[in-house]
């Protein structure tokens, strides 16, 4: 499945962590390094190349970085911060 962000947000990367602005309601929200990394690659690589890098960039099991990302992307598209695409 293919994410893009939702539409009215601006992002930054600040050192390894970002912060997301919601124009329209002004609301912030800022993310731990993994959820910055996690969130820096949702546009343009698929759920499963995410998880691979997650696992070589933390070097934890397969079955809780796919958790972990699963429930990221949930939390965020019900958030309505993540769109699916395509």
């Amino acid at each position: 499945m293919a994410l893009r962000y939702g539409s009215g947000l601006a992002w930054q990367l600040l050192s390894d962590e970002v912060i997301i602005v919601d124009l329209e309601t002004k609301k912030v929200l800022g993310l731990n390094p993994v959820g910055s990394l996690v969130w820096s690659l949702l546009e343009t690589h698929r759920t499963p190349a995410i998880v691979e890098e997650i696992i070589r960039h933390y070097g934890i099991d397969p079955e809780t970085a796919e958790r972990d990302v699963s429930a990221f992307i949930e939390k965020m598209s019900d958030r309505g911060l993540l769109e699916k695409s395509g």
